[in-house]
């Protein structure tokens, strides 16, 4: 073997060298590998004893699919928590649904009892207020097969327009509005939009029942522009003013559910009645 051959089998090899240090280097410092005994996604998904799990390898469906949101999981904007006025018109539907709404409640208590550890944690992803999960207790009772004489489909009442606006197919074979999953990721951006829109929680909540026009309509003929202002101005349809202060009245009660002593109905999974 003469030198010049020797000389091209040293720099392959140099070259392979740097390349094998290179990389060992950048693998050390990017996405670091927790243990099961760190990483609670780890122990949630059942990785075996001494099995890592990388962070950055869990889709939005297996976190979705998480009996809780764990800790380390960030949202990536959050947006502010919901305030419940202290209005009459709250009051007023905090003591109907203690007396002759309870039934109401008691069912709504018992399917969110099954249902709020898939809903809330999508929520919480997107950086939402986990007790939004309340506008579906107002829709539907959590009882993701519920239909509106309008139309209106699923866990939170998705007409068909809204639906397929924000990705759902809606079909005869296929309605993806009674998903819990995929109702409540739809849910979950739409009531982000409104947000971002209105800046405002129950102004966001009226659009969500009767529709952004509506609203915005609504605010230009009133100049200060406050929903309760709005409310009893008339300017808003009776179904939507119920619809807000429904919701913060459920939101109360479930602040309080403890002290208030509400019963967990005994309901059939199969039909979702008593």
């Amino acid at each position: 073997m003469n030198i010049d051959a020797l000389k091209a089998i040293f720099r392959l090899s140099l070259i392979g060298l740097l390349f094998f240090v290179s990389s060992a280097c950048t693998s050390s410092r990017s996405h670091p590998r927790l243990s099961s005994e760190e990483n609670p996604i780890a122990l949630l998904l059942g990785s075996k004893d001494g099995q890592e799990l990388n962070r950055q390898e869990l889709t939005m469906h297996e976190i979705s699919q998480l009996p809780y949101p764990p800790d380390i999981i960030e949202p990536a904007q959050s947006y502010p928590a919901l305030v419940i006025p202290q209005e009459p018109e709250v009051r007023e539907f905090v003591k109907y649904y203690e007396r002759d709404g309870r039934t109401f409640i008691e069912d709504g208590v018992s399917r969110k009892e099954e249902i709020k550890e898939i809903v809330q944690p999508i929520l919480r992803r997107h950086g939402l207020p986990a007790e939004l999960s309340n506008v579906a207790f107002v829709e539907s009772r959590f009882n993701p097969s519920a239909q509106s004489n309008a139309g209106a489909v699923g866990l939170w009442q998705f007409t068909k327009p809204t639906a397929q606006a924000y990705g759902l197919r809606v079909s005869f074979f296929n309605d993806e509005r009674k998903d819990i999953v995929k109702a409540t990721e739809a849910a979950a951006l739409h009531l982000k939009d409104l947000y971002e829109r209105f800046q405002h929680w129950p102004l966001a909540l009226a659009a969500y029942n009767a529709g952004s026009a509506r609203v915005i309509r609504a605010m230009e003929e009133d100049t200060f522009g406050d929903f309760f202002s709005l409310s009893r101005a008339g300017l808003l349809p009776k179904e939507t003013r119920d619809f807000v202060v429904k919701v913060m009245a459920v939101t109360q009660i479930m602040r309080e559910l403890d002290r208030r002593s509400i019963q967990r109905a005994t309901l059939d999974w199969y039909t979702h009645r008593r």
